[in-house]
């Protein structure tokens, strides 16, 4: 994603991103989304969209990783009879 300016309201933000104004404000409030504060304005930083739109990619991102706390059928074959 291009941009072009350097801050984007939350409204701007969620149409650059594709998502709701409230997912908007969970990011911001979650710490995702850096802000800067002009007066009352809350205005999202560009290269923060740009970060969260590259780290949602799908096309880059690499497939989840299977838990590590699972037991193996002979493991719970052992407890059973152990």
């Amino acid at each position: 994603m291009e941009l072009s300016k350097l801050l984007y309201s939350k409204k701007e933000s969620s149409i650059l991103l594709s998502v709701s104004l409230r997912t908007v404000d969970k990011l911001v409030s979650g710490g995702v989304l850096r802000t800067k504060r002009l007066g009352k304005r809350v205005l999202v930083l560009a290269e923060s969209l740009e970060q969260y739109a590259g780290a949602t990619d799908r096309s880059t991102a690499s497939p989840p990783k299977p838990p590590t706390n699972t037991l193996s059928l002979s493991q719970i074959e052992d407890d059973a009879h152990g």
